[in-house]
């Protein structure tokens, strides 16, 4: 769910910028910085979610669960540039409840060949020899899982880019306006 929502807001946000831009053409740029402090609050908030979430993760309960398929996918898109998923797929039990996840961890996106193959390696460590590995699962909410608890360094930028951008944002709509 939270990379869908990650998603989302990387397509809604150049629609908004875009929008914001027409209006401050139109009509001022103190609105605009407005619109956009509001944009990027919003992704701010949301990054800090999934920030809190990696870092309570990393005291979640663990139990022994199964490596089914671990492999590096190479995707490429319309203008044949090239990303690198790492898919996972695990399954867990939790007071005798079968779960499946393909979740590896909150932050930890790796675009590139070599970030991707190194958190493979990471994982293949992880993995015993007859596939056993060790899942963190959210207490009450067992169906949420993490491989690799905590956060990855794309999850400290991301937050603090969108918490400084948010920032320089707000000072110049409170100069505009």
């Amino acid at each position: 769910m939270h990379v869908a929502l990650m998603i989302l807001l990387l397509l809604v946000l150049p629609m908004l910028v875009l929008g914001g831009l027409f209006v401050a053409l139109i009509f001022d740029l103190g609105l605009f910085f407005l619109l956009l402090t509001a944009v990027l609050g919003v992704i701010t908030i949301g990054g800090t979610y999934l920030l809190s979430l990696g870092i309570r993760a990393m005291g979640w309960p663990t139990v022994e669960g199964r490596m089914r398929r671990l492999e590096l996918i190479e995707e490429a898109d319309q203008e044949d540039r090239h990303s690198w998923k790492l898919l996972a797929e695990y399954t867990y039990e939790v007071d005798g409840r079968a779960y499946e996840s393909q979740e590896i961890g909150f932050f930890r996106f790796k675009w590139t060949m070599r970030g991707a193959e190194e958190q493979k390696a990471e994982l293949e460590r992880r993995v015993g020899p007859d596939g056993a590995i060790r899942v963190s699962y959210q207490p009450g909410r067992p169906g949420r899982s993490a491989l690799l608890p905590g956060v990855g360094q794309v999850g400290w930028w991301w937050v603090g880019t969108a918490l400084l951008l948010t920032a320089c944002s707000a000072a110049a709509a409170a100069w505009f306006l």
